[in-house]
């Protein structure tokens, strides 16, 4: 939860301390307080400014996926964009893959993707 006073600097050097724990998803939300006896809001931080926390996250740190907005929550269909996200991200490396075989005179890597199909030796057959 960002808003009590954190800098970028301090998000961003806490994720790499997460990424190099071995943290493969991160929510970043806004803090918002619930009653006037819990802790302040220090500062609101705008979407933009979680769009590129977000970004960093993916990019530099290193992070599988990143949901990073005012109002996600660390239970924010997290695990439903991690996957998604994931398979999106395994299906573009796929097409690169074949699109930098083709015309190389090596056989057709889609040829040994149908025998694992076939064999029934796919954990996601339907991204192929």
């Amino acid at each position: 939860m960002l808003g009590l006073g954190e800098t970028v600097e301090e998000v961003k050097e806490c994720m790499h301390d997460l990424r190099n724990a071995g943290v493969d998803i991160l929510t970043l939300g806004q803090y918002l307080q619930p009653t006037p006896l819990h802790l302040s809001v220090v500062e609101f931080w705008t979407p933009e400014m979680f769009q590129q926390l977000a970004s960093y996250g993916e990019e530099v740190v290193g992070f599988r996926f990143v949901a990073a907005g005012p109002l996600v929550r660390s239970s924010y269909k997290a695990g439903e964009f991690f996957i998604e996200n994931m398979i999106k991200r395994d299906r573009t490396s796929y097409q690169k893959f074949l699109e930098s075989h083709r015309g190389s005179g090596e056989p057709e890597p889609q040829s040994k993707v149908q025998e694992l199909l076939e064999a029934g030796q796919l954990d996601y057959p339907d991204m192929f």
